[in-house]
């Protein structure tokens, strides 16, 4: 996200903000917060049961994911201030002001609207986002320049409504529901920001329209955005239970599970240890089926770690003649330039007693066998303990195959994105981690820093149509403002290592699309990330591993 005001010392940004806009009283009409919410449920069965079925994740779905945000509409217009002159303008783009709306005249950034008025009477704000058709809110993101540095939000108010009923069936307070007192469904784990924004995944279902809206939007205030949402193929009469649904309790308990694994499993491979040496291929295990793997783990000395980028993981399932995950081991575990410390519902890293420990936890189903192999290419024997654990049943079909897209991008890139993925046939997006090496934009502005590189945006063409747009790096991966909150984990993302070394940097995380959050595709998918705010100039060397079911 255009964004490259990170650093830049408070009395320089006053002095800024005076200049630009003034320092006279705010004339937008005063918002008056809502009381707490009354409303119990604002999911269905369907949308909880999604949200708990971990075992599901490999099964083909039909539904159409869609995201949209404050993307920059690339309009071609001068860049409204200076620190956007070489960045994406991905902040206070709205879809529309509703004929009651409270936004601040007094604005560093001026809100650009995609249609001059909300056609629906009934909006109060401004419209974040809206999808029309059947479907369940995937996930909403979201977050403000008041927010940094642990501030909290002022008087904006986050309304949602359903199938154009005049009465939102979300009222609250945008620092409510960013701190998770506005009530059960807006808390860990639907919940999750440390903080500085919102990462909701609260899955509410509409049979013909939502509209999510943000009113009281203060003075010389800047918004980012993203809303995403899986709309059916068919309409379909999605309707939210008028009480609290006994299918939240499984929802959270799913949700809660990272530490053990919503899935223990039991052990189809005992924790062995195994020794590579020198240009020497090894079979690690070779199962057979009908079986799941849910968990694959490996532990080793911290000093072996590095090790591991020079030792290739292959796996091959059932009859494929070609191994559907060929990469080196470090990347599997996304711990090639910093090996995870914290725990996702799909991936896990730990440091102990001068060991690390790693384990992916994404369902692997295979109905016949397969094969694990570790081919070394590293100077000196590679020692590590190997562990896999499961259970002898499969998903209901159709389901697929997990695959490993890993794609690298070095210096010089030779163009604007790095590719993650690029695919045909049906298949599902599991989730992306990113190991990011790069730097700033150069230019030796106040706005000039070595993580400008996460300004890229995220963009997905599924089946031949843009369904996924982004306003940065770190927000895709739920983060915000470069990650500055330091490492933190979710159900559905992690980071872990923002590490600053001027003038350049690195980052890694992953984000997991699992649950009410799937990215189901029946043709075709193209998934790119945008190098830097457009500059391939930032990139010093890119890894990344997109995960598939195919």
């Amino acid at each position: 996200m255009g964004r490259s005001i990170h650093h830049v010392q408070p009395l320089s940004v006053v002095l800024a903000v005076a200049a630009l806009a003034g320092c006279g009283d705010d004339p937008r009409p005063v918002v008056t917060l809502p009381p707490p919410g009354t409303r119990e449920e604002l999911a269905d069965e369907a949308a909880l049961a999604a949200l708990a079925d971990f075992r599901a994740l490999p099964v083909f779905g039909e539904g159409r994911y869609l995201q949209t945000g404050s993307q920059d509409r690339l309009s071609g217009a001068p860049a409204p201030v200076d620190f956007v002159a070489r960045g994406n303008r991905d902040m206070n783009h709205f879809v529309c002001p509703g004929q009651e709306a409270s936004v601040s005249d007094n604005q560093l950034i001026r809100p650009i609207y995609d249609e001059p008025m909300c056609p629906e009477a009934y909006v109060k704000g401004v419209v974040l986002a809206r999808f029309s058709g059947s479907g369940h809110l995937a996930r909403l993101w979201l977050t403000a320049s008041s927010l940094r540095d642990g501030l909290v939000a002022n008087d904006e108010v986050l309304r949602i409504w359903v199938d154009d009923a005049p009465s939102p069936v979300v009222e609250e307070p945008l620092a409510a529901v960013i701190d998770g007192s506005a009530g059960e469904m807006f808390a860990p784990p639907f919940g999750d920001g440390p903080g500085n924004h919102l990462a909701w995944y609260y899955p509410v279902v509409f049979a013909k329209k939502i509209v999510i809206a943000l009113d009281g939007l203060g003075p010389l205030e800047y918004y980012y955005h993203q809303a995403s949402a899986v709309l059916s193929p068919e309409p379909a009469p999605r309707k939210a239970a008028p009480a609290r649904l006994p299918a939240r309790d499984q929802a959270i308990a799913a949700l809660s599970s990272a530490a053990e694994g919503v899935i223990p499993g039991e052990p189809l491979v005992q924790p062995a240890p195994v020794n590579v040496m020198p240009g020497q291929t090894v079979t690690l295990a070779d199962l057979s089926g009908p079986a799941t793997i849910h968990a694959f783990s490996v532990e080793l000395p911290e000093a072996q770690l590095a090790a591991l980028r020079d030792v290739t993981l292959s796996v091959t399932w059932d009859d494929d003649v070609a191994p559907a995950i060929l990469l080196p081991f470090s990347d599997l575990f996304a711990a090639t330039l910093d090996p995870p410390e914290n725990t996702s519902l799909a991936l896990a890293g730990a440091r102990e007693g001068g060991h690390v420990r790693l384990l992916l936890r994404l369902p692997m189903p295979f109905t016949k066998k397969v094969v694990f192999s570790a081919t070394s290419a590293a100077a000196s024997p590679v020692d590590f303990t190997l562990s896999i654990r499961g259970e002898e049943a499969l998903p209901s079909e159709p389901f697929g195959r997990l695959h490993a897209v890993r794609s690298e991008t070095v210096a010089p890139a030779p163009g604007p994105e790095h590719p993650l993925a690029s695919v045909t046939g049906r298949g599902r997006w599991a989730g992306t981690c990113l190991m990011l090496e790069g730097h700033g934009i150069g230019d030796g502005s106040l706005f000039d820093e070595p993580l400008n590189f996460l300004e890229g945006d995220e963009r997905a063409v599924l089946d031949g149509v843009t369904s996924v747009v982004g306003t940065g790096t770190e927000d895709y991966l739920n983060g915000a403002f470069y990650f500055e909150s330091g490492p933190h984990a979710s159900p559905f993302a992690q980071w872990w290592a923002a590490v600053v070394a001027p003038p350049s940097a690195r980052a890694s995380a992953c984000r997991w699309h699992l649950l009410t959050d799937r990215i189901d595709f029946q043709e075709s998918a193209e998934i790119t990330l945008e190098i830097g705010p457009g500059l391939p100039e930032t990139l010093d060397r890119y890894r990344s591993v997109t995960f598939l079911y195919r």
